[in-house]
């Protein structure tokens, strides 16, 4: 079963959620001023959409 993984952090403090395959909705993750990264990675199709001024 292919997996992706989201990754993002926050003030150096990092985090990660791991998925299986399908439509997956992420509860907003809390993003502060500062240096925020956000990286989306598996394999096959992934489609990474947010509401600006929500992340």
């Amino acid at each position: 079963m292919a997996e992706t993984t989201l990754r993002w952090s926050v003030d150096g403090e990092s985090f990660q959620k791991t998925m299986g395959a399908g439509a997956w909705e992420i509860p907003k993750p809390e993003l502060r001023n500062g240096n925020n990264t956000v990286s989306v990675t598996g394999e096959g199709n992934v489609t990474f959409i947010y509401r600006e001024g929500q992340l």
